[in-house]
This record gives structure tokens, sequence and C-alpha cells, in this order.
């Protein structure tokens, strides 16, 4: 399982190097509510937008990722697969 984990990374990677060297004159305009931001490089825009989804996904998907235990908890189940043995 791990191999294939590392062969994503690597591939994930190759992308985002792949997508910076081919859009690195590629300049966009950024407009934010009232702000407006000219000539910034496509892949900055990239970037932040990467980080600002990881963020949403992060404080989005916290809650639910509680441990096994307050799984077993919430859902009132009984097995063996919820005991503390």
């Amino acid at each position: 399982m791990w191999v294939i984990r590392a062969l994503l990374v690597m591939v994930l990677i190759v992308v985002i190097v792949g997508f910076s060297v081919l859009n690195s004159e590629e300049r966009v305009t950024v407009q934010l509510h009232d702000t407006t931001y000219y000539n910034i490089p496509l892949i900055v825009v990239t970037y932040w937008s990467f980080v600002a989804g990881m963020v949403v996904t992060f404080v989005l998907g916290s809650p639910t990722s509680g441990s096994s235990r307050s799984t077993c908890v919430m859902r009132g189940a009984t097995t063996s697969a919820c005991s503390p043995n």
C-alpha cells in the first residue's frame, strides 16, 4: 500500500512541477471582493487556491475524524471491534 501512496505523491509532484514550468509566464488578474490584483503569476494563484482548499477540508473534516471508540459510541455499536480490549 505504501508503494501506491509513494507513486501517487511522485505523480502529483511531477504534475505540479510540469504545470509550473509550462505556465511560468502566464499572468492573470484576480478580483477578491473590492480589491483587484493585476499581473499575478498563474502558479501563485493555483498554489494559494490549493492551500485554501486544504484549510477548508481540514476545518470541515475535523469533527468527523474522531477516534474509533467515539465512532462506536455514537453509533451505539456493541460488537467486539468496539470493545476496549
